[in-house]
């Protein structure tokens, strides 16, 4: 896709500013870096699986795994964020909810 890297590296940036310049906490770094790949459609096809996978791994390395029995849900909510029946914030209020319990 025409500016497929410039997409991906804007998505990938989005947390790391947000943390700095909003004290953006795990959760909501994790959101805006799931969410923020999947709706950048830097790829041709499998942008929302991307966003998912970076997502989970994200949190993982991050030590605050997603539950096993989230996962779906998960997808559902990237998927709704980039339908816009979401915000970001929704997400990252969600996985905030969902991780908490293994903190």
């Amino acid at each position: 896709m025409a500016g497929g890297r410039a997409k991906l590296e804007s998505a990938v940036a989005r947390p790391r500013m947000a943390a700095h310049y909003a004290e953006a906490d795990l959760c909501e770094q994790a959101a805006l870096l799931a969410t923020g790949i999947a709706q950048a459609h830097a790829f041709v096809d499998n942008n929302k699986r991307v966003g998912y996978i970076v997502g989970v791994t994200f949190l993982r390395l991050n030590r605050r795994p997603l539950p096993g029995d989230q996962t779906l849900a998960f997808a559902k909510h990237i998927e709704a964020a980039v339908e816009r029946a979401e915000t970001t914030s929704d997400v990252g209020n969600w996985l905030r909810e969902v991780t908490a319990a293994l903190s």
